[in-house]
């Protein structure tokens, strides 16, 4: 099976430090792999960006089977509403950016996300305004795109920080 294969169903994407992945694969280009995240059993909760150079192995257990039945079963909505070209790395960091997308961001470590919106998209890097897990303003940051493991949007987590910050007007 070649990895487009994969498209459209649910799998687990091992990382090369171990960490794994579990969600249906909606889109798969050189750069990045845009899942339809399933962070616990078969619970869908936003999506995440993978950077293919980070990822080790594309698989799909007979768990994942049985997960994808359950998850055909819910009817869940993948449209995103917006396409992304995960061959370019700043075009889907564009496409977050005009949307007002808040993002989480993972590097090396994956118990610990930055969060924020993007602000400049730059060729090997991009600046993002960070806020803590109260909504509070911090500082804004460079990350460099070689160094991102996975970006998460649209999570009950974010959507319930953005709803926040839009409360405060």
């Amino acid at each position: 099976m070649n990895n487009n294969e994969f498209v459209n169903r649910v799998v687990t994407l091992k990382m090369r430090n171990g960490v794994y992945f579990k969600g249906i694969l909606l889109g798969l280009g050189s750069k990045w792999a845009l899942l339809k995240y399933i962070p616990v059993d078969y619970v869908t909760d936003g999506y995440v960006l993978i950077n293919t150079n980070y990822i080790s192995t594309f698989d799909i257990s007979e768990k994942d089977i049985f997960t994808e039945k359950i998850i055909k079963l819910k009817q869940i909505n993948l449209d995103l509403g917006y396409e992304f070209d995960l061959e370019v790395t700043n075009k889907v960091l564009d496409i977050l950016k005009e949307n007002a997308v808040l993002i989480g961001i993972e590097l090396k470590n994956h118990e610990k996300m930055y969060v924020g919106f993007i602000k400049i998209v730059r060729e090997k890097s991009m600046k993002v305004h960070l806020i803590s897990k109260t909504c509070e303003w911090l500082k804004e940051e460079t990350f460099l795109y070689n160094e991102l493991r996975a970006i998460y949007f649209e999570s009950d987590y974010l959507n319930s920080l953005h709803l926040y910050i839009h409360s405060l007007g």
